[in-house]
């Protein structure tokens, strides 16, 4: 049902606000996108998916499921509002889905990569990043940058 509300929000809004989107928005629903194309796919077992392992590395996300106040909304939300609190938290990720991004360690790498570096071009990234549109869409790869620019594609 959570994921039927999502994408009924994200399409009505799209429907809704044809023409006066801002870029912001738009780059919100990308990131939502990655987000939990990037979820799907390291929870997803193998073949599909990564079987539970990030680079390797097995994600172990029982302390976060077991955890009381996290398992138990209504320990800190009104009565009898426990489901509701879980279903805004999840529309107010939708709404700011790069709260949960490292930007500032990612700022912080990108600084001193620069500075070991600085002849190399680090933007755009020269890497297929495994985005939403390459799982769902891949025909538009074809227009992904990342393959002109001596990617990993090759």
């Amino acid at each position: 049902y959570i994921q039927d509300m999502m994408q009924k929000r994200f399409r009505n809004f799209i429907l809704t606000h044809p023409f006066d989107r801002s870029m912001v928005g738009e780059l919100h629903v990308n990131d939502f996108l990655d987000f939990i194309t990037r979820g799907e796919r390291v929870n997803a077992p193998k073949p599909r998916g990564d079987g539970g392992k990030v680079a390797g590395v097995s994600i172990d996300l029982t302390p976060v499921r077991d955890h009381p106040e996290l398992k138990h909304p209504e320990a800190y939300a009104y009565p009898f509002t426990a489901i509701t609190v879980r279903a805004t938290a999840l529309l107010r990720f939708i709404d700011q889905p790069c709260l949960l991004a490292p930007e500032p360690p990612s700022i912080a790498a990108m600084v001193n990569a620069i500075a070991i570096n600085p002849e190399v071009a680090l933007a755009p990234v020269q890497m297929c990043k495994n985005c939403a549109t390459s799982r769902y869409l891949p025909a538009k790869c074809d227009y992904c940058m990342s393959p002109k620019v001596n990617s990993v594609l090759g």
